[in-house]
């Protein structure tokens, strides 16, 4: 805000919009500090990536856990899935084009439908593997 109106002093438009300086200046600080850390797990993000380019989110934290350890950053399975999705390297799920229909073409074996000539609706339901009760 005080780079676009050049004039006009941090305090005047702190008063303004009701906002202390200090959280004026806390509010840069922490974004040029969430960019630091975007940064930096990108950077670790494409070294894991260039070994295995498929692998997800959840997986992916668990792989470099160590590593943001190491460089204390503090990132979280959540955070470190809004940084990829900001930086548009989630991996994208390919799902299926058409419907996905009965395998008729396999080695099971077959069994005749006993459904099909019953007579009365009471033969419809079984009691057993493959034995339906008469109808009277």
């Amino acid at each position: 805000m005080h780079t676009k109106y050049k004039g006009i002093g941090v305090r005047v438009l702190c008063e303004l919009f009701g906002k202390t300086r200090h959280a004026y200046y806390d509010r840069i600080w922490s974004e040029t500090e969430w960019e630091r850390t975007k940064v930096a797990v990108l950077a670790i993000v494409a070294v894991v990536r260039r070994r295995q380019p498929k692998l997800g989110t959840r997986r992916l934290y668990h792989k470099i856990e160590g590593s943001l350890a190491n460089n204390d950053l503090k990132v979280g399975r959540d955070t470190l899935h809004e940084i990829l999705l900001d930086a548009g390297m989630t991996i994208k799920v390919k799902r299926r084009i058409g419907p996905r229909t009965t395998d008729s073409n396999h080695g099971f074996p077959l069994y005749p439908n006993l459904v099909k000539g019953a007579s009365c609706p009471q033969a419809r339901t079984s009691n057993g593997c493959r034995t339906l009760p008469t109808c009277r």
